[in-house]
């Protein structure tokens, strides 16, 4: 079994002058005078120089000598060939079109979050326009559930597609969003995700943030769904997906996706074994710029 690794886991302008003395400006010669401006104090101030105050940062430990000491195990072909096994599991189950599309959709979703997507661009693009293409999901998807209308919209609009937000309207009544909705907590972190893929002046999906950070705030105080979702729940509140940087995201997401009962384990030991691998590439390219960089301050030293 893949363990992840706990380590390491943005007018015009004067020339200056240069030699001599400055030119002299040209004009007229006129007489020098002098004129004295009486020297006069009329109140004395003390001002208190405060000692500047220490924020006691602790001391850097990315010297030299922590770098080198870096492991990087997963540096090693066996670990790459059986990579490349499990993404091509996941890339039979993404081209599969005997699948349902909201069960594709659940897929693609958790290979993004996962931090895996980049190794299936062509497939998820492929397996989306079909979805898109498909009359069934047309006709269908204002009448789905809440959370399977919002995370289509937003992998949609993730991967560039131009899906209207009017499909929102069947769950407004009243010209807001229904009050019911606020008891189905998935659909509502669905829902607040979503409404980050807004273009300006779409106003349903501002109306859709707020009305749904609201109740997903009630949720959380309330402790109204599993404690996976109000996990997630906590997370989006705190920073939607949509801002959040994709391999820091998808160190959070490893675990998270772990603890749920239906965790597809192909899925989630693809995820692990990949993100170890990326990172002892990247801790062994830190370890070879170290050297260089020490290499170049002891050069600079002896010269």
């Amino acid at each position: 079994m893949t363990h992840l690794s706990p380590t390491l886991l943005n007018s015009s302008i004067a020339k200056p002058f240069c030699g001599g003395n400055p030119p002299k400006p040209e004009g007229p010669n006129l007489p020098l005078r002098t004129i004295v401006f009486p020297l006069r104090c009329n109140a004395t101030t003390n001002v208190a120089v405060s000692e500047r105050k220490s924020a006691h940062y602790q001391p850097n430990l990315w010297n030299y000598d922590f770098l080198q000491s870096l492991k990087h195990d997963y540096a090693d072909i066996r670990y790459e060939e059986r990579a490349r096994k499990l993404q091509e599991e996941v890339r039979r189950m993404i081209k599969d079109e005997n699948t349902d599309v909201m069960v594709k959709l659940e897929l693609i979703d958790d290979v993004k979050r996962l931090g895996i997507g980049y190794h299936f661009d062509k497939e998820i693009d492929e397996a989306l326009h079909r979805c898109l293409s498909s009359e069934r999901f047309s006709t269908t998807i204002t009448r789905r559930s809440l959370h399977e209308t919002a995370l289509s919209f937003r992998l949609l609009r993730e991967c560039g597609y131009d899906v209207t937000a009017d499909i929102f309207e069947s769950f407004k009544e009243h010209g807001n969003f229904k009050e019911n909705l606020s008891n189905d907590v998935r659909g509502m972190l669905s829902l607040y995700e979503a409404s980050f893929l807004g273009y300006e002046g779409e106003e349903i999906l501002d109306e859709a943030r707020a009305f749904s950070r609201f109740h997903l705030r009630g949720a959380l105080d309330d402790g109204r769904s599993s404690s996976t979702v109000l996990e997630e729940v906590n997370h989006a509140l705190e920073l939607p997906l949509h801002h959040r940087i994709q391999r820091l995201e998808a160190r959070w997401y490893i675990e998270s996706y772990a603890k749920r009962k239906d965790a597809n384990q192909v899925l989630l030991q693809a995820a692990k074994l990949d993100f170890n691998i990326v990172q002892s590439t990247l801790q062994n390219d830190l370890q070879e710029m170290s050297r260089w960089v020490c290499l170049g301050n002891e050069q600079q030293y002896f010269n």
